[in-house]
């Protein structure tokens, strides 16, 4: 048998490559049914019961009259967000987590990004949109019961802000609650 150093280095790193996309596929989940440990439709004290004493009401007048929730200050990776939940009519509706810093909210896109990848794999799409005027990145990922969407908002020479969006899937499983 002759030794041939690249082609069993070759096969080797194919084989490890067949193995890592092979575990990854099977950490990805099949569906996302809310945000964290909340579902969609829940009520303000079932968010409460299940966030615990994280979240607190915001400040009277300070947001839309939709955001229930708010926590203060909410670790994704190495970057510090604010988490906003709203609840309508039917209950848990919606979930933004932003950072809303001009220099943060760009540094921070590509690691918050890497970070959704890792717990809900490849993104479903990219719909980016960039004119004169502004520069919209965005990736979605897209669950049966849920759409998360990560979005980096440029206004040229006024303001930038990343945000995080969790909402149901519009026609999935979640609107049929």
């Amino acid at each position: 048998m002759v030794f041939r150093p690249r082609a069993n280095a070759f096969w080797a790193v194919a084989a490890l490559l067949l193995v890592a996309s092979t575990t990854w596929g099977e950490d990805v989940p099949k569906d996302v049914l809310g945000w964290r440990m909340t579902r969609w439709g829940m009520s303000g004290e079932q968010v409460v019961a299940a966030l615990k004493d994280e979240v607190v009401r915001p400040a009277p007048g300070k947001w839309d009259k939709s955001i229930a929730y708010v926590i203060p200050e909410y670790v994704v990776g190495q970057d510090t967000m604010m988490v906003k939940l709203s609840i309508g009519e039917k209950g848990l509706s919606r979930v933004v987590i932003d950072i809303d810093d001009e220099i943060k909210a760009k540094s921070a896109f590509a690691r918050v990004e890497e970070t959704l990848v890792k717990r809900y794999g490849p993104v479903t799409s990219k719909p980016d949109d960039v004119n004169e005027y502004h520069a919209f990145q965005k990736r979605l990922w897209v669950f049966p019961s849920t759409t998360v969407e990560l979005s980096l908002i440029q206004f040229f020479g006024f303001k930038q802000w990343l945000m995080i969006v969790y909402e149901p899937t519009k026609g999935g499983d979640a609107e049929k609650l």
